[in-house]
């Protein structure tokens, strides 16, 4: 039987879990080309894993991604965005990203 969005989402959760970006990515590329949903849940765990290990811009990709594929990106991926550019002195980020939560 075909995976739906639900297994495939939780595929995605496991890579995040073990820490695997690329390959939670992977997955996410091939959910989008299935028109399947990704759950915000896994969403906002990849954002928030890409931010913890310091890549803001690919973080902030994946976000504006998730906000095309749902219209709408969850509060909680945002947070952890705005909190990783403030750590790293990128207020002008977080600034910004705060602006597209207002």
């Amino acid at each position: 039987a075909p995976l739906d969005g639900t297994s495939y989402s939780a595929l995605v959760e496991a890579c995040v879990q073990a820490g695997d970006c690329q390959r939670a990515e992977r997955w996410v590329d091939v959910m989008q080309g299935k028109s399947l949903p990704l759950h915000p849940g896994v969403c906002t765990a990849l954002v928030q894993l890409v931010a913890r290990r310091g890549d803001l811009s690919r973080a902030e990709q994946l976000l504006e991604r998730a906000s095309k594929a749902r219209g709408e990106a969850s509060c909680l991926a945002y947070n952890a965005l705005i909190g990783a550019s403030a750590q790293t002195g990128d207020i002008a980020r977080a600034e910004r990203l705060l602006q597209r939560l207002s």
